[in-house]
């Protein structure tokens, strides 16, 4: 539930960032030289960050085993099968530690399978781009 209330606030801050890092700024005043060096290279820092993070993810892409799912016999779906997703597993930790227990272990699981599989990929390029637009932004701060 949280997940999709944060997924349009994260949309909206992004677009702002992105406006804010590539629009014209109506300043008067002269850089120095030495701020545009910082400036260029801080730029070229994302640009390399970005372009190794995304190779990096894409090579691991590539090199990723096809993934291997329990298939359910009633009714002929195919979903992973483990102790953890069942409800009977879900019952009981409620039973013995509340909901809050049962949203901390789905919240754990959920975190842990970012660094695994095709999760991990998805996980690598989305940092290599947070990294890229942080740099793009301080080099946008410094004038």
């Amino acid at each position: 539930m949280i997940k999709v209330l944060l997924y349009p606030i994260l949309v909206l801050v992004l677009i702002q960032v992105l406006v804010f890092i590539f629009s014209k700024r109506k300043s008067t005043y002269v850089l120095s030289k030495r701020t545009l060096t910082m400036q260029l290279r801080l730029r070229i820092c994302a640009v390399v960050v970005f372009l190794f993070g995304s190779l990096g993810s894409a090579k691991f892409y590539l090199s990723l085993p096809p993934t291997l799912v329990n298939i359910d016999s009633a009714n002929g779906a195919s979903y992973e099968i483990t102790a953890e997703t069942s409800k009977h597993y879900n019952y009981q930790m409620e039973q013995i530690a509340g909901k809050a227990n049962v949203e901390a272990m789905e919240f754990r699981d959920w975190f842990l399978s970012l660094w695994q599989g095709k999760q991990l990929v998805y996980s690598l390029m989305l940092t290599s781009l947070g990294c890229c637009l942080g740099l793009l932004l301080a080099a946008r701060l410094l004038e």
